[in-house]
């Protein structure tokens, strides 16, 4: 039997849905840019194929198949448990899971937390779901980009056998990822205020923190110096390590140059993100972190639909 209006719930009332305010739409990637990246990522792939031996290959495609179905099985785990938390214990605020595309985010939220707590970044496979699986935010292109750099560097760093460069770009990175990871999810589930405990607002500033220090202090003044400069004097003769003239010293670091140049455009990613977070910080002053945070960086991928 059809329901009258007058008769109907507030939730079976059709309503009309208004338009998404533009600075919460998300505006397509420049194809140009963004066809560049993927070009990039594939070729990288394919130089990773070509260097590593066949035993370590066969691992690495056992261990993205792996991640694969680690992935697929931690967002099924958590659309569960976040639906049933939302319904049950967040009515207060609003279900605030109660729409697809928050829950699509914070279930993709949710298995890059597992993956950066457990400390087994999969930098290729995490490209790919950039691209083709998660919901596009505002800083999508910028994202691919610190995909691209950092493939690179892990990619190239095992290639000549300079592992400790890997080996720190993948610990700086996950150290401060597991804070955000945390401050996202909380930000989906609307845990900000005296009614969500002041979560969201306790777990951006303990990101905000671990940020600065490992990405904007140890970064370059760590790993770039040491990088840059302590190489060059440990390998260069003594003349040489000082003269930035003689771009290709031998005896020299191996790769000394392109190390440099990706760890600095890598700093530079690491900056750009930096100036969004303290415009959260100073949104968050005046709004609440859930507002600032659909403002400034995740828009709303489903434009215009809410279900």
């Amino acid at each position: 039997m059809a329901v009258s209006a007058a008769s109907a719930t507030p939730s079976e009332v059709p309503t009309t849905k208004k338009p998404l305010p533009q600075s919460k739409k998300v505006p397509k990637p420049n194809a140009f840019l963004d066809g560049l990246l993927c070009s990039l990522v594939a070729i990288e792939c394919v130089v990773i194929y070509s260097v590593l031996p066949q035993h370590l290959l066969a691992m690495f495609g056992g261990m993205l198949v792996v991640v694969a179905v680690a992935v697929w099985a931690t967002k099924a785990s958590f659309r569960v448990v976040g639906r049933f938390v939302s319904r049950h214990f967040l009515k207060h605020l609003g279900d605030p899971l109660r729409k697809e595309v928050t829950m699509r985010k914070f279930t993709d939220q949710s298995w890059q937390l597992m993956i950066h707590g457990s400390m087994s970044a999969i930098w290729v496979y995490t490209a790919f779901s950039c691209k083709f699986l998660e919901e596009v935010r505002k800083d999508y292109l910028i994202m691919m980009s610190h995909h691209v750099v950092t493939i690179a560097l892990v990619a190239w760093s095992f290639a000549v056998g300079f592992l400790p460069v890997g080996v720190l770009v993948l610990f700086l990175h996950d150290a401060s990822d597991v804070p955000l990871d945390l401050l996202k999810m909380a930000n989906y589930l609307k845990l900000e205020d005296r009614k969500g405990f002041f979560l969201s607002e306790v777990l951006f500033a303990v990101m905000l923190t671990v940020w600065v220090y490992f990405r904007v202090y140890l970064f370059p003044s760590k790993l770039i110096y040491t990088a840059f400069w302590e190489n060059r004097e440990a390998c260069c003769l003594p003349h040489e390590a000082h003269d930035l003239s003689i771009i290709f010293p031998s005896p020299g670091p191996p790769s000394w140059l392109a190390f440099s140049l990706l760890l600095s455009c890598l700093y530079v990613l690491h900056i750009w993100w930096t100036f969004l977070i303290l415009r959260l910080l100073k949104g968050v002053l005046t709004k609440s972190v859930h507002d600032v945070a659909e403002d400034e960086y995740e828009g709303a991928s489903d434009s215009g639909k809410d279900d």
